[in-house]
């Protein structure tokens, strides 16, 4: 078995590994920016035998595109329904949480605990007695998508987002909590992950939630999709929140906490309220997740018109070393941080086995490891 990372490894970018396995050639993930719209090069690549994907956000779909329209693409059912424009092509789906036999492999997956339909994947080869975690993004804090710990494998590729960061969701939901206490605040975030379990979180702390078209369109869809997608007590949070949102057009005057899709204010109604409002201090703008370079959310924070409070959607240091610990893995690949902070991640998981490059091979059991 070998592992590649097309892209990321070294570096916060788009999601592509290739994994060759028992003879078949699997691409993880094909997606786009999060800075500056980086694609992954899949000029040298080779033939694939089908790709598979974690979640639906752009970062790890948005440039299926560049796939040949012959090889299949497995995803859930709920990734598929709310990718809307962004895919383009028909796919093969994935249980949210259980076992597809796909081309001869043993294929597991269970939840994320990041985005609606989102799920880790466990590929294995029982033939040779070795398999390969794929994590894509994972969060273990999330009240409203549900986690699964992920099962041992040989090895593994992490979501490192935070790299040695180890703070808990508590601490960035209390400053929102308390920012919503002080007036008009303007959250740009992901339709289909954090932007309603904030909507959640402010919601029950008494503020005047008000959500764009995009975010009451994932809310209804997730309430209305199977069981398992969302957490316990999840649904029922989800349907009180939405049942009391105000709306949000763009001919609404700045009032409450008003959430709306596109964090990076690419385009659409995000982008119109923040041009809008960037000279009225009154309203707040905050962003609570990587501000993309090159973006309007990185001008705003970096002329100090925007303030950033992250709300984790990845695993803080505490939480990827337990992922890490319940994998354990031969090596592990620590996937989506930046080359420069890798040092510091080492040292902090001195016990952890990690790819010191984008490549990793599985040695033969017959063989000195």
């Amino acid at each position: 078995m070998r592992v590649e990372a097309i892209s990321g490894f070294g570096v916060k970018g788009p999601a592509a590994f290739l994994v060759e396995i028992d003879g078949r050639r699997l691409l993880l993930d094909c997606g786009e920016g999060p800075d500056n719209k980086r694609r992954p090069d899949l000029s040298g690549i080779g033939t694939l035998d089908a790709v598979l994907v974690s979640h639906g956000h752009l970062d790890h779909i948005a440039a299926l595109d560049l796939v040949p329209p012959e090889v299949p693409v497995f995803m859930t059912a709920l990734v598929h329904d709310l990718a809307g424009d962004t895919l383009t092509r028909p796919t093969s789906a994935l249980p949210l949480r259980g076992m597809a036999d796909i081309l001869g492999l043993r294929v597991t997956t269970g939840r994320n605990g990041h985005a609606p339909g989102g799920v880790w994947l466990h590929i294995a080869d029982a033939a040779a007695n070795e398999s390969l975690l794929y994590t894509g993004d994972v969060s273990r804090e999330s009240a409203l998508y549900p986690f699964d710990m992920p099962p041992p494998a040989t090895l593994a590729i992490v979501d490192a987002s935070y790299g040695d960061y180890d703070e808990p969701l508590d601490i960035g939901a209390a400053k929102l909590v308390a920012m919503a206490g002080e007036g008009p605040l303007l959250l740009p975030a992901p339709a289909d992950g954090r932007g309603l379990e904030m909507a959640v979180v402010l919601a029950r702390s008494g503020a005047h939630v008000r959500l764009c078209p995009a975010h009451r369109h994932i809310a209804e869809a997730v309430i209305a999709a199977e069981d398992e997608v969302l957490t316990a007590h999840g649904r029922a949070a989800l349907a009180g929140m939405l049942s009391n949102a105000g709306p949000l057009d763009a001919g609404a005057a700045p009032e409450g906490v008003m959430i709306v899709a596109k964090p990076a204010l690419g385009s659409g109604l995000g982008r119109e309220l923040a041009v809008k409002w960037r000279d009225e201090p009154s309203v707040r703008i905050a962003f609570t997740g990587h501000v993309g370079s090159g973006t309007l959310a990185a001008e705003l924070v970096g002329e100090g018109r925007a303030s950033f409070v992250r709300w984790n959607v990845h695993p803080p240091l505490s939480d990827l070393k337990a992922v890490i610990a319940a994998i354990a893995a031969v090596e592990v690949l620590p996937a989506f941080l930046d080359r420069t902070k890798l040092p510091a991640l080492y040292a902090a998981l001195p016990q952890a086995r990690f790819a010191t490059s984008g490549v990793m091979a599985s040695v033969p059991e017959s063989a000195p490891r």
